[in-house]
């Protein structure tokens, strides 16, 4: 929801455009948000405290603390699917490489040499 929203800011603001700036910073460090003041975040972007306190009220939030604790959530939640995507990616290349290798065992079973051997004669 959170990225949404700053998505939609990046988007809908010329690029020049204080809220863009804001978004552009907040979306590029995101995982470290969390850990950040308002008056390190404020510096980074050459803006004031008061604009990134009305920046977060614009995007829906009570104030700065509630916009930080959900840039918060929104890193935890990220390392998780990260975490579960390269689990399965893992996973799901084992499983492909196990039913490949299983194919062409099974396709060798079928192989007549005796007619590969003919046909590989006729070919020469």
């Amino acid at each position: 929801m959170l990225m949404n929203r700053l998505n939609e800011q990046l988007y809908m603001t010329d690029h020049t455009d204080i809220g863009h700036i804001i978004a552009k910073f907040l979306k590029q460090n995101i995982d470290e948000i969390g850990q950040m003041s308002i008056d390190e975040i404020a510096s980074s972007c050459f803006v004031s405290k008061g604009k990134i306190s009305k920046f977060c009220r614009a995007l829906g939030y009570d104030s700065f603390i509630t916009f930080k604790d959900d840039c918060i959530k929104e890193t935890k939640i990220k390392n998780q699917v990260v975490s579960r995507t390269d689990q399965n990616l893992e996973l799901d290349y084992l499983i492909h490489l196990n039913h490949s290798l299983d194919a062409i065992y099974q396709n060798l079973s079928l192989l007549d040499l005796e007619k590969a051997n003919l046909l590989i004669h006729k070919i020469q």
